[in-house]
């Protein structure tokens, strides 16, 4: 891998969304960049079994494909870390989880039409969760729910801590899409439950325009141990689904697998890759890559890397990765020509008094917004992404205005 100098440009942001404009015309040029490195050689695939299981209907049985819409755009806010129910019993508790909702409702306000919220994992904080789990979740993704925004998740490492019975990645994600989700139970013989990925289409046709990756990034440092229920040695993801600590090979040979399924021809214009513990390669980024954006957060990465990163650089398809966990970290890069991002954390839940909200990157939208929610001043920064036609240069012009937003780092190493 090549790097640029070793230089960082550190600008404290503070930014509210984190939307991605796609813009077909931007994203057809871009497309030519896009390397193809399918071949028939399926040696080493492995077998995926779908797991389809009837029990869980959705609640929605009439929904709509994801579609850009007339004007050639398809906004999507990625929600990360809300850590919904952390005091269940307490006022305090009540009360992050009601400015939790206020800060979803006033980024939807600002952003206006929205086509998909993501949520990337910590949703809720299940490890202080005694009582009804589906409860927490339904209020966690209530904003999309009541304002009939399409959503769909992928898991952290907090959501299947509680010892309640309805409280595993299984009974969450199929809870869930009861709901009426875009979200999918993945492959049931590999690791992980939330692995899946969502088509968007053209807005006057079924040609796919552009595919987001999800992946469950697993149970970070807890190795897959139930400290909450003493009845089980081994934490269990439900329904016979395996526990993972990280991404895994099985999953990155899924991934592959699924990539093959597209005609060469019509590839997607736009694939992004989203799940919630950031790869090893954040570390790379931060400390020998020029970013954009404030660590204010030790990078508590994947502890074994299997190599999903180089996987993507192979294939030639995934243009941005963007993650959560780190509460402290809103930053973004170019490395590798993949754009890694850190989603702004959302929620009151979870450690640290940073400002809330998320990542803002538009193409060809500007609008700086300063929002007041419970005295925190969220402003809304743009990164406009220009793609030269020939070139497929990223140039990230950032407008980044700092108002007494100095948030020193934080030397509680706790992570969520």
């Amino acid at each position: 891998m090549k790097y640029s100098q070793n230089v960082k440009i550190i600008k404290i942001i503070s930014l509210i969304t984190f939307i991605i404009f796609l813009n077909l015309f931007i994203q057809i040029t871009d497309s030519l960049s896009i390397i193809n490195n399918n071949n028939n050689n399926n040696n080493n695939h492995i077998t995926i079994k779908i797991n389809n299981d009837d029990k869980i209907k959705d609640n929605n049985e009439n929904k709509k494909n994801l579609r850009f819409n007339k004007n050639n755009k398809f906004k999507i806010i990625q929600f990360t870390d809300l850590h919904f129910g952390e005091g269940e019993n307490e006022t305090w508790g009540k009360e992050q989880d009601i400015n939790s909702t206020d800060v979803m409702n006033k980024i939807i306000d600002k952003e206006g039409i929205v086509d998909l919220i993501l949520f990337t994992g910590d949703l809720i904080t299940g490890n202080n969760i005694n009582g009804n789990v589906s409860t927490y979740w339904e209020k966690a993704i209530n904003v999309a729910k009541t304002r009939n925004i399409p959503w769909a998740i992928t898991f952290g490492n907090h959501d299947d801590l509680s010892s309640n019975d309805n409280g595993t990645r299984y009974e969450l994600i199929s809870f869930d899409i009861k709901q009426g989700s875009h979200s999918k139970l993945g492959p049931i013989s590999i690791p992980g439950v939330s692995n899946y990925n969502l088509n968007i289409y053209a807005y006057e046709n079924n040609r796919i325009l552009s595919t987001l990756w999800l992946f469950d990034s697993g149970d970070g440092e807890n190795d897959c141990k139930n400290n909450n229920n003493n009845n089980k040695s081994n934490r269990e993801f439900g329904n016979g689904y395996q526990c993972n600590t990280f991404i895994t090979k099985e999953q990155i040979q899924w991934y592959e697998n699924e990539t093959l399924k597209y005609e060469n021809d019509k590839l997607p214009l736009w694939e992004g890759a989203f799940f919630h513990i950031p790869l090893q390669e954040y570390m790379l980024v931060w400390n020998y890559d020029v970013c954009f954006g404030f660590n204010n957060d030790s990078i508590a990465c994947q502890k074994t890397n299997e190599g999903l990163f180089k996987k993507f650089v192979e294939i030639g398809r995934i243009r941005m990765i963007s993650v959560g966990h780190n509460h402290g970290n809103d930053f973004c890069s170019i490395f590798d020509n993949i754009k890694m991002c850190y989603g702004r954390h959302s929620g009151y839940g979870g450690y640290g008094t940073w400002e809330r909200g998320a990542r803002n990157n538009n193409n060809n939208n500007n609008n700086n917004d300063n929002n007041n929610n419970n005295n925190n001043n969220n402003n809304n920064n743009n990164n406009n992404n220009n793609n030269n036609n020939n070139n497929n240069n990223n140039n990230n012009n950032n407008n980044n205005n700092n108002n007494n937003n100095n948030n020193n780092n934080n030397n509680n190493k706790n992570k969520e």
